[in-house]
């Protein structure tokens, strides 16, 4: 068995909360809850990439 990489984790963790971000549905719009959307958009595409990674890597140590 394989030592996870705990900064993979740690940044998946991060892309989680700013996903959660994302889809918050806020009450009052306002510029600084348009740059905290912006500031955010790359978790969606990091998460989704960082996933394939892990599954990847865990069909590699099962060959």
């Amino acid at each position: 068995m394989t030592e996870r990489n705990q900064t993979i984790d740690l940044f998946r963790l991060l892309a989680a909360f700013c996903v959660i971000c994302i889809h918050v549905n806020y009450t009052s719009y306002n510029s600084a809850i348009d740059i905290l959307r912006l500031l955010t958009r790359w978790a969606v595409p990091y998460f989704f990439i960082v996933s394939g990674y892990s599954i990847h890597q865990s069909h590699i140590y099962r060959l």
